[in-house]
């Protein structure tokens, strides 16, 4: 994964509130350029996915990977999966 990371642009999305307040200020997308995300790649644990489940939501995803899919399955429909049901064209889970 380190090669293929050192090959894009990744945001680690994690911290605080205020943390993730900022980077969503200023690494997610570019200035002026609405919705157009500035990252390839997006790092998050699966508590600040469910934390920030609208913004995941709003994000038009091409590939979506998620570590610990067994959590999404226990975890309920609804809280288990906040942003799989946004348009991904395919996802990969890993038990």
């Amino acid at each position: 994964m380190r090669r293929v990371v050192a090959l894009q642009n990744c945001v680690v999305y994690a911290g605080g509130a205020a943390d993730r307040a900022v980077i969503r200020e200023h690494e997610l997308y570019y200035e002026g350029g609405g919705r157009t995300p500035k990252f390839n790649v997006l790092l998050a644990s699966y508590e600040t996915v469910l934390r920030d489940k609208a913004l995941f939501k709003s994000i038009s995803w091409e590939t979506v990977i998620v570590d610990e899919a067994h959590r999404m399955k226990t975890a309920g429909a609804v809280r288990g999966q906040p942003f799989i049901s946004s348009a991904c064209c395919w996802c990969l889970t890993y038990p």
